[in-house]
């Protein structure tokens, strides 16, 4: 099992990264998490078969982690795709999802392969294979900002994830609106812990490594701008603790076991 992050950027375009992606290539079932703006560009950079992925799940709609979903699907239906694509969203959010594809003409019944959508619910657990879940919980990053009171208080979804597989235990933040989002599965103590550093201090991945306890810790959604001063704090660390927390690149791949 691989954990490869083909994009750890931050939602501001960069020469030097593509926007955040992570991908879980499993013996049962290859995950996808998020498609934004050039995802298919950062796969094939990372040598990812578009054809490889069984499933995509979102964690929210802003672009760069969404709106490259139309290139993507256009792209296995260029190489010929055959198997069935699941696409994995909240259960509010499935007919955006929907429209956006029929808008780029990508047609279920043009497509040549089976297109699956599922709409999940926060907190519960779906299965995504044999020994594969995920249970999605509501962070902050996402709300209604100033005037736009007219629209829909539940398209507003932003998840953060406990991603389970077999005795394996990953939790990935997502983007967040404010530190506390950190210990949204504070209940658990996972192999691996996964976070952003665009919208949170050093300071506040250093109180998560320390409270949440996990084997390694993996920091991405970097922002250029904020590089430097990541970089400070992690030279600041001790030995011990950057053998456990990671500043993440793109094309970085974790063995799972």
């Amino acid at each position: 099992m691989k954990l490869i992050f083909p994009g750890t950027g931050s939602g501001k375009t960069s020469k030097e990264r593509f926007h955040t992606l992570l991908y879980l290539e499993t013996p049962g079932f290859n995950l996808l998490i998020d498609a934004g703006d050039g995802a298919a560009k950062a796969l094939l950079n990372s040598s990812i078969d578009f054809n490889s992925i069984n499933g995509i799940l979102f964690t929210h709609y802003h672009a760069d982690h969404f709106t490259g979903i139309g290139a993507l699907i256009t792209q296995m239906k260029i190489t010929g795709r055959k198997s069935e694509l699941t696409l994995f969203t909240h259960k509010n959010l499935v007919e955006p999802l929907i429209n956006l594809l029929y808008y780029v003409y990508m047609f279920p019944e043009t497509l040549g392969f089976n297109l699956k959508i599922i709409g999940y619910r926060l907190a519960e657990k779906v299965n995504v294979a044999d020994d594969f879940s995920f249970t999605a919980r509501q962070n902050s990053h996402v709300y209604p900002k100033g005037d736009i009171e007219f629209y829909p208080e539940s398209m507003f979804v932003s998840s953060s994830l406990l991603i389970t597989i077999g005795k394996k235990s990953i939790v990935y933040t997502s983007d967040v609106g404010a530190p506390d989002d950190l210990f949204l599965f504070d209940n658990i103590e996972p192999d691996i812990f996964i976070t952003e550093a665009a919208h949170i201090e050093p300071e506040d991945l250093y109180r998560a490594f320390n409270g949440i306890k996990p084997r390694k810790m993996f920091v991405t959604h970097i922002e250029d701008d904020k590089l430097g001063k990541l970089a400070v704090w992690y030279d600041s660390l001790d030995d011990s603790m950057r053998e456990k927390i990671i500043i993440c690149q793109d094309g970085l791949i974790e063995n799972l076991g």
